[in-house]
């Protein structure tokens, strides 16, 4: 069935399931709905629109079509579930006989096309003879979200900010290429107060969406309805004040959600709409002089609450920390005493591992390698290479050389076993006979016989030797750093160097390789600013760490020489990287950038879904902090500042740290919703983190 108006075209199939949502006349010809036709991987039965119950061990589907029916740009679909429920009453015998109750629940789904965008409405009708308490009804509205490059590529997909907060509820979608009109669903009854997500088995796409209704109960005869609307929008401000327009949510600037202790939460109410009152951690706020401010006594979570509309209530998770510097602190010193290996027979002798914060102990690859998919992803070379960057960025910048005998020991493994003659920096301690841990279908090389061409690689090494260097003045690590920068051209053909690395060569005399490598980067600059958005894939297909390092390397190399030619590359490369974050009331998704497949490669619980933070978010703070250095805008010094801050709330008391943490409150069924307890690679985030503040404190 196709409805279509002078805007909007949308398709459904003989499911009920909307298959298409496009634009009249749209020049990317992009279907922001995600499909089973355009991706086989999708189910047929988890398209947008359907969806399914929960009510204690059942969970049953919404695909029971039993009338389908079309008139006007208007639809309906009705569908039946029917299960039994048991253990529903109280009997004193427990016969499990008599407390089952058989359940007929009736789903009606309209769909209504008017000038302005979709109108939907599901109605959860209970034909039983008790009252049914959900446990979840999940409705699926998964937007075209998944990577690809090629032409045109980044206007057909789409990143989906995604925000269930009780009554406040949205899926924001905006064209990866950030190229206006985008579409959002914005829900106008109903509270969802978490999504899942399902089908994900690879780095390439996000899953399929499901927002979710928590502990729902309807009576005997009664119904639970939920109403929402999918429109236009040209950006994320116009899409706060359709919302705002749509619901009578205020349109809030929720400002810096991570605070240290001693600091206030300040929000400001950009644009009232239908707003009563607002409270955190149970306190009502009083305005003054346009925003509204509170003081945690305490570090921890502090929830807030907007109340608004007719009785509505939106949700905010604000975050208070220790300071930043102490928890920094805390970390290296939960390094050198708790993940380096120190047993002098150990072939890793001296090296930095990920840690099990639950278990207390080190992971190791021999003890791991039969029940992980990604065994490189916790070996003790690859992106645990942040260590030893950190520790030495550490020492130099707070003087602190007590670590210095462990960054030592670090620097005889590196040398030993993994930086070779050649400058080749190899995979893992193990060399060539890691080649099994790439026989599981794990291609991340592209030799799968030779573990020294993950490119990554080089330049995760070159951080360590570069800082090395910064911290001793030796020239031997200038002369290493010079090494891996000019063995990574030859390999590539492409520079990780950047001005800040050639000007150390130059400071160690090391002048022909910093004139090589000059002309090597202004190229690669070139080239990559005259791309535009024309990336090319790297382990995955495309994703934020496209647009924020090309937004970064710009950004840092116009700084550096003030090349004007540069500039136009800047701002373009900026859009694609603002474009992946979101303005959610939550201190783990308000302006981080989306990533969803960390946790599986890197954590303990090996989960895809969206991990929000992860260290590689690092990289979009890098940028803003160079753009605000270039233009004076105190809004990307702030975006910056919930990146960082964010990552440094990955750190506990005692210096441990997780990997990241999993937003979505489940991923394929498994539970999420909380954080990874592998300390990995997340200590990159605290190496960029202090070289940006001996700038400026952020």
């Amino acid at each position: 069935m196709i409805f279509q108006n002078k805007k909007f075209i949308v398709e459904t199939n003989a499911q009920g399931a909307l298959t298409k949502l496009a634009f009249v006349g749209d020049r990317y010809d992009a279907n922001f709905a995600l499909s089973s036709a355009e991706e086989p991987w999708v189910p047929e039965n988890k398209q947008w629109g359907l969806g399914f119950v929960s009510v204690g061990h059942n969970h049953v589907q919404i695909e029971n079509l039993v009338e389908l029916k079309e008139e006007d740009n208007r639809l309906f679909a009705k569908y039946l579930l029917e299960f039994d429920d048991d253990r529903v009453t109280c009997v004193w015998d427990g016969d499990r006989e008599k407390s089952r109750v058989h359940r007929k629940v009736w789903v009606n789904v309209t769909r209504e096309l008017k000038a302005d965008g979709l109108y939907e409405s599901y109605e959860f009708v209970n034909d039983s003879e008790k009252y049914i308490a959900f446990d979840e009804i999940g409705i699926y509205s998964s937007f075209h979200d998944t990577y690809r490059l090629g032409k045109d590529a980044l206007s057909k997909h789409v990143n989906q900010y995604i925000c269930a907060m009780e009554d406040l509820c949205y899926v924001a979608a905006i064209r990866q290429s950030a190229k206006a009109p985008h579409m959002g669903l914005i829900t106008l009854n109903g509270a969802f107060r978490s999504y899942q997500l399902e089908e994900q088995n690879t780095s390439n796409v996000r899953g399929v969406l499901a927002l979710v209704a928590k502990d729902v109960r309807v009576g005997a005869g009664e119904f639970v309805r939920y109403d929402r609307v999918v429109t236009d929008f040209n950006d994320m401000d116009d899409f706060d004040e359709k919302v705002c327009d749509y619901t009578g949510y205020p349109v809030m600037d929720y400002g810096v959600m991570i605070v240290e202790k001693g600091e206030s939460f300040k929000l400001r109410v950009k644009k009232p709409g239908k707003l009563s009152k607002i409270k955190i951690n149970g306190e009502t706020l009083a305005e003054k002089n346009g925003f509204y401010t509170y003081t945690p006594d305490e570090t921890g979570e502090y929830e807030g609450k907007i109340f608004y509309g007719d009785g509505k209530i939106g949700r905010m998770v604000f975050r208070c920390i220790r300071p930043v510097d102490e928890m920094i602190r805390r970390r290296a010193r939960f390094i050198v005493e708790n993940q380096q290996i120190m047993d002098e027979n150990d072939p890793r002798y001296g090296a930095f591992m990920p840690y099990d914060i639950d278990r207390e102990q080190i992971f190791k690859i021999e003890e791991i390698e039969n029940i992980y998919h990604g065994v490189p992803d916790r070996n003790e070379a690859r992106e645990r290479h942040a260590m030893g960057a950190f520790l030495a960025e550490y020492a130099r910048v707070t003087g602190d050389m007590s670590v210095l005998p462990a960054l030592r020991r670090y620097s005889d493994f590196m040398l030993r076993l993994i930086v070779d003659e050649n400058y080749d920096t190899w995979d893992c301690y193990l060399h060539n006979e890691a080649k099994k841990y790439y026989e599981r279908g794990l291609l991340l090389t592209h030799d799968g016989s030779d573990m020294r061409f993950r490119t990554y690689n080089y330049t995760f090494a070159l951080l360590f030797f570069v800082e090395m260097y910064r911290l001793t003045r030796e020239k031997r690590y200038a002369e290493i750093s010079a090494g891996i920068m000019e063995r990574y051209t030859e390999k590539t053909g492409g520079c990780n160097a950047d001005p800040d690395k050639i000007a150390m060569l130059r400071e160690a005399g090391l002048t022909e390789s910093a004139e090589r490598l000059e002309k090597v980067l202004k190229q690669t600059v070139e080239m990559t600013g005259k791309r535009g958005e024309d990336y090319d894939a790297g382990e995955v297909a495309y994703e934020h760490g496209n647009a924020a390092n090309g937004f970064y390397h710009m950004a840092d190399y116009y700084l550096a020489t003030k090349d004007e030619n540069i500039r136009a590359y800047v701002e373009d490369q900026k859009v694609r990287c603002l474009a992946f974050d979101g303005n959610q009331p939550h201190f783990n998704a308000n302006n981080i950038p989306i990533r969803h497949w960390d946790g599986f490669w890197f954590g303990k619980y090996e989960l895809w879904g969206d991990t929000l933070p992860h260290y590689w978010s690092i990289i979009s703070a890098n940028a803003y902090f160079k753009y605000y250095l270039i233009t004076g805008d105190r809004t990307f010094l702030d975006r910056a500042k919930k990146i960082f801050r964010c990552n440094v709330a990955l750190i506990r008391d005692d210096g441990s740290c997780y990997n990241c943490y999993l937003f979505n409150e489940k991923s394929n069924g498994r539970p999420a919703g909380r954080y990874d307890p592998c300390a990995n690679d997340q200590d990159w985030a605290y190496y960029h983190y202090l070289k940006d503040c001996e700038i400026e404190k952020i």
